[in-house]
Parts: structure tokens; C-alpha cells; sequence
């Protein structure tokens, strides 16, 4: 009996498309692998920025004053990521959202970031840097570059008459007149009266909890605040009032003022909003200018400077 010998391999074909296949699997995965990559530094940075920003926070508290001016308390903290700029929006909203102001455009890649407490400004301070020292970003030189995001919202604010605007200055008669202030929209009172009605108690200490982004709260006193910014409480740490010393950007009064959704024209509000003012969007939503500065140009509705109300 003759035996057949079965030595049959693969062709030359089959592992040139093997082979190719393997290779377009590599060529995908490999961008993905490098952005997840970065993107897993990007959130240790973040990290070790807000482990900086409590403990000097926490010393601030418990000594008052200044703390970690020119990172003499706390060192800096070299960056991890390789690119410039933060890749993830999330990290930047959750960083403006916490500090009252940011020295340098964006991290650098190789550089380092420090966090200062200004008792002077009653906020703190997130600093960027080259690692040489100068303030990162794009300004040339290294010269630093400040950009206030979310100043203190002063104790107790009052909004302050305006004044009558429609009429010429006598002592300047060569000025023209500048457009008055939109008035309030009818039913603003309206609006207001939901956000009173919608704000629940202030926490009080030994409970535990969450004070929510957007929510109505009244304080003990029974100023009503809309929070801007979201804080975790419990029996150790109790909820900081938006009214207390270094803590202003946690709340905004509302100023009484709801401006309409027909002041917007190609994309940017008609009016000055002032810091407390509410915006009824065309989508039937309201946000609160959280902003202490007034302001008349850009788009109405942003993640920096607006915070969308929840209204139950």
C-alpha cells in the first residue's frame, strides 16, 4: 500500500494578506493607543494639580493669609504629558471651574504647574509654566500671561443702580450717547420667583451630601444662591458657604434681571449681562452669568461664564 504524504502549506498569496491585514491592525490601533496614552497623563496631572490645590486650600483655612506665593511652601508639579494644551475639554471645565484665576494659557508639555492661594484676590491661583520658571502659553518671551476665570463673587453683592444712560453728558457734549440697558423681560419676576421656590436648605453640619451645579440653595440668613460650582460635604468637611471668605466663585446671588432670548443677534447677545444676571435661551433653558465683571460681547451661553439653572 502506497502512502500519501500531506505536505500542503500556505501559498505565497495567503501570508502577503496575512500579513497586510496584521499591518492595517497595527496602523489603526497604534494613534488610538498613543491619544488614550496622553490621555491617561493628562489625568495625573490633573490629579496631582487639584491633591495641590487642597492641601494649600486646607492651609489656608487653618492659618488664613496667603499660602505657597512663588511655590515656596509646596514644589511644583512636573507635568507628565507630552503635547502642549490639555487634549480633553473635560479637565480644562473642571479646572476653570475651580480656580479664580489661571496664570498662563495652557500647560507645556515637560513643564510644570503650581497652585498659589492670593488672600488678597480671596481665591486661588492655578499656575502654568515652562518648566524654566516663565509662564507657559503663547506669550512671547515666557513673559507670564494672566487670564482671570472665575473671580470672587463679592461678600453679599447688591447689584448697583444703573444710571441713566439715554441722555447726553452735559459736561461732554462732543460724546455720543451709549445705548441704555435692555429693561427686564416681562415675566422675569416670574423666573425669579421659580428660583426662590426651587432652592432647598443650605446643608447644615454633620450631614453628607452633594451641593449641585446649578441648584438654588438659602442660606441660613435667607439670601438665596445659585451654586456654580459643584462641592462633596460630610460630618468632616461641611458644605463653605458662597458667601464666606475665599469661597465667592461657589455661588452667585441673582441679580433680579432675566434677559430674553430675543437679544441675541448672530450669535452674541444685544445687552450688557451683568454678575447674577439670568438668560432664557432659545431652547427654553435658563443659565446665570456666574461672572463678576459685566460683559456685552460673545455668545451668550458658554461653559466658563454661564451655568445652566436646574428648576424643578
Amino acid at each position: 500500500m502506497k502512502r500519501k504524504n500531506w505536505n500542503k502549506g500556505f501559498t505565497l498569496v495567503e501570508l502577503l494578506i496575512v500579513v497586510a491585514i496584521i499591518g492595517v491592525l497595527v496602523a489603526i490601533s497604534i494613534p488610538i493607543f498613543s491619544s488614550q496614552l496622553e490621555k491617561a497623563r493628562e489625568a495625573t496631572d490633573a490629579a496631582n494639580i487639584r491633591s495641590q490645590y487642597a492641601e494649600v486650600m486646607a492651609d489656608a483655612i487653618m492659618d488664613g493669609g496667603s499660602v505657597n506665593k512663588d511655590h515656596k511652601t509646596y514644589e511644583a508639579i512636573p507635568l507628565r504629558q507630552q503635547k502642549d494644551e490639555w487634549q480633553s475639554s473635560g479637565l480644562i471645565t473642571n479646572l476653570e471651574g475651580v480656580f479664580g484665576e489661571i496664570v498662563g494659557d495652557y500647560p507645556k508639555a515637560g513643564g510644570q504647574a503650581w497652585v498659589e492661594f492670593d488672600s488678597s484676590k480671596d481665591y486661588s491661583i492655578l499656575h502654568y509654566e515652562d518648566g524654566s520658571g516663565s509662564a507657559g502659553g503663547s506669550g512671547s518671551g515666557g513673559e507670564s500671561t494672566t487670564t482671570p476665570t472665575n473671580p470672587t463673587t463679592p461678600t453679599n453683592p447688591t447689584s448697583p443702580t444703573k444710571p441713566d444712560t439715554s441722555k447726553p453728558d452735559p459736561s461732554e457734549p462732543n460724546k455720543e450717547p451709549t445705548a441704555p440697558t435692555e429693561p427686564e423681560k416681562p415675566g422675569g419676576n416670574s423666573t425669579i420667583n421659580k428660583v426662590e421656590n426651587a432652592a432647598g436648605t443650605w446643608p447644615t453640619p454633620g450631614n453628607t451630601g452633594t451641593v449641585e451645579t446649578g441648584k438654588s440653595y438659602k442660606l441660613p440668613d435667607g439670601t438665596t444662591y445659585i451654586a456654580t460650582s459643584t462641592q462633596s460635604y460630610n460630618q468632616n468637611y461641611p458644605a463653605h458657604y458662597p458667601t464666606e471668605d475665599g469661597y465667592g466663585w461657589l455661588g452667585v446671588k441673582p441679580s433680579g434681571t432675566v434677559i430674553s432670548s430675543d437679544k441675541v443677534a448672530n450669535g452674541k447677545l444685544t445687552v450688557t449681562v451683568n454678575c447674577g444676571d439670568i438668560f432664557e435661551s432659545p431652547d427654553g433653558n435658563f443659565y446665570v452669568w456666574k461672572n463678576s465683571s459685566s460683559n456685552s460681547w460673545g455668545a451668550p451661553i458658554d461653559d466658563q461664564n454661564w451655568v445652566k439653572l436646574i428648576i424643578e
